[in-house]
């Protein structure tokens, strides 16, 4: 995946370089990225390249066909030292849950047993991306969710393989720490955007940036929904500040609001005139439809992390990235 404009995306890695971490905690050091094409792994992997030099890192990327997390990594080009293995390989768009459930459990559960096991061979210090969706349903009042606020899951419905194996990927997180002593941290990403964003995936945001760009009507299936969208340059933050601050326990990392799917068309619409609003019914049954999925994130801030980055600056970047 190519991250969007050069510009925007050299002056957003360094807003988050400017925070007050101790990134020279990351000298000589080499850190694994599975799914380092993807979104957010892609950032990290830029953020990384952009202080290699400086702090002599070594990045070794996990990708298909090179590396198949889903089989032991044992048998193939293994550095000798990793210290940290950021686990973000994963298919976490509804339009794969549809086509092919299973491919979409292998690399959050077989595939965080396998790197775990690498993790505790190499003494590495694990850092697991995973969901809001593993909170499952709550009733429309009992937001925004703390860490230990679990809700109910149908795991007989295919359209949850997503979110029962990340799950699942968790308690192997929380097992192999308890059985093998591995340092563990398990963020929970709430939705995440920025220039790079895949923009046919079938998510809100992406598909709302998409008509903007392609000057077509934005298709509101549910008015009643709402959601928290979190600037790239937030989600980098976070995951490195739970990184060097962090304990061996799941974070929520999610934006301060939220806002409906109307209000965010609205919101569109306002921003760029020119675009309408069509309001739709979704017939998709393997849609995964939370009214809510908003987080408190008051565990990340105690450890002095902030969000920068209002949504309508972060659309305003997003789009110009494009």
């Amino acid at each position: 995946m190519e991250i969007g404009e050069r510009d925007i995306v050299e002056e957003d890695i360094k807003k988050v370089l400017s925070e007050n971490l101790p990134w020279n905690r990351l000298r000589n050091k080499t850190i694994a990225v599975s799914g380092s094409r993807g979104f957010i792994a892609s950032w990290i992997v830029k953020l990384l390249e952009s202080i290699q030099e400086e702090y002599n890192i070594t990045i070794w990327h996990i990708n298909k066909p090179e590396y198949d997390i889903n089989r032991s990594l044992f048998s193939i080009g293994v550095p000798k030292r990793v210290d940290y293995i950021f686990h973000a390989a994963s298919y976490a768009s509804p339009l794969k849950f549809k086509e092919n459930p299973v491919d979409v459990i292998l690399p959050n559960t077989i595939g965080t047993h396998n790197l775990l096991k690498l993790a505790d061979a190499k003494e590495a210090e694990f850092v697991y991306f995973s969901t809001s969706g593993v909170y499952g349903w709550h009733d429309f009042d009992d937001y925004p969710l703390s860490e230990k606020q679990f809700g109910r899951l149908d795991c007989s419905e295919v359209k949850n393989c997503y979110l029962e194996s990340k799950r699942l990927g968790e308690q192997l997180c929380v097992s192999h720490s308890y059985q093998y002593d591995i340092e563990i941290k398990i963020l929970r990403l709430g939705i995440c955007y920025g220039p790079g964003l895949s923009l046919d995936d079938g998510r809100v945001m992406n598909t709302f940036i998409k008509k903007i760009l392609d000057k077509k009507e934005l298709p509101v299936y549910n008015e009643h929904v709402y959601r928290s969208f979190m600037y790239i340059t937030d989600v980098l933050s976070a995951i490195f500040t739970i990184l060097f601050h962090g304990e061996n326990s799941p974070y929520n990392v999610s934006a301060d609001k939220e806002i409906s799917i109307l209000q965010l068309a609205q919101l569109f619409s306002s921003m760029y005139p020119n675009s309408k609003l069509s309001y739709l019914k979704r017939t998709d049954r393997l849609s995964v439809d939370f009214n809510r999925t908003w987080m408190n994130t008051g565990k990340l801030k105690n450890l002095g992390w902030e969000q920068r980055v209002s949504l309508e600056d972060g659309i305003e970047r997003t789009v110009e990235s494009y």
